[in-house]
């Protein structure tokens, strides 16, 4: 009976139950932990020099060179081994996936964040993106913030300010944005809200309506890229209180240098609205990009 519900494993000897015992050999503890499979030995891909198994490091480094031993990639029946980085005389871990892991996991991921953006205005920035001068000089900027890390390797500047008179594209363009950055994995999480969403959350009475409220004002704080929609379009009529939560949240992303992208019919002067703080986060936070041109709607007698 005993035989039957326990094994006896490793060099020690060791009893453990027998469902989880083949977990528990010294090849497969190597293998999860190692990123190498055992035989007789292994040779070191740095030094050239083979380990018996007999010296198998515990310290998941080459008792030769010290160098750490790869790790096996953690995709779904993904073999590829992963090594450590070495730089200024240091070892790194080294990402959990490999390369054609980690893109299939983003490209899952896009597709989740980018269903945030109204289908319709998705649309026109993917597929309908028309070329009016100033769109093209959104392309470029697109491709500059995004190549410096969405801002953050370009001094504070995480946030881009658009705005201009209704219909210039300022929705579609930060769809542009948003939607390229996503496809580029420089997001891990993303939230497209307008500032009349957030006026409402604030005013949530019920027990339910302010569980949403929070969850929402909390995604905003913490969202790795937020597009915040016809920013300052109710500002004047938001209560104490919103001006408080919104300007907080703003607050919070300008402390942690998370990408920003705001749309407004205003200057972003109107954030004196809220309180000269919020104002001066915005002068320090956002790149500002004024849209000229006609309302763009009517030219092309569709979105803008």
């Amino acid at each position: 009976m005993g035989e039957t519900l326990y094994k006896t494993v490793g060099q020690f000897d060791i009893r453990v139950p027998a469902h989880i015992a083949r977990l528990c050999e010294p090849s497969e503890a190597d293998r999860r932990n190692h990123g190498i499979e055992w035989a007789d030995g292994h040779t070191c891909d740095d030094c050239k020099k083979e380990t018996l198994i007999s010296e198998r490091p515990f310290d998941k480094k080459c008792p030769h060179c010290s160098k750490p031993w790869p790790v096996r990639c953690l995709g779904t029946a993904c073999d590829a081994l992963i090594h450590y980085s070495h730089a200024n005389g240091l070892w790194y871990d080294p990402y959990p996936y490999c390369k054609p892991c980690e893109e299939s996991r983003c490209a899952d991921n896009a597709q989740e964040m980018l269903l945030d953006i109204p289908p319709g205005t998705l649309i026109d920035a993917i597929d309908g993106w028309r070329r009016a001068a100033h769109r093209v000089e959104a392309e470029k900027e697109s491709d500059f913030w995004i190549s410096h890390d969405l801002g953050r390797n370009f001094g504070n500047m995480t946030g881009i300010y658009l705005y201009g008179d209704v219909g210039t594209g300022k929705t579609t363009i930060a769809a542009r944005y948003a939607a390229k950055a996503i496809k580029a994995g420089c997001a891990g999480s993303f939230l497209w809200v307008k500032e009349y969403d957030l006026m409402m959350a604030a005013k949530a009475t019920s027990y339910d309506g302010k569980k949403e409220s929070a969850a929402l004002f909390i995604r905003l704080e913490q969202a790795g890229l937020a597009v915040i929609d016809e920013m300052f379009a109710v500002s004047e009529a938001l209560s104490e209180n919103a001006k408080i939560m919104i300007g907080q949240a703003i607050a919070k992303r300008f402390e942690a240098r998370l990408p920003t992208i705001v749309t407004s019919n205003h200057e972003p002067a109107w954030a004196a609205l809220y309180d000269v703080r919020v104002n001066s986060r915005f002068n320090g936070m956002f790149k500002v990009m004024k849209l000229n041109g006609p309302d763009l709607r009517q030219h092309f007698g569709g979105a803008a």
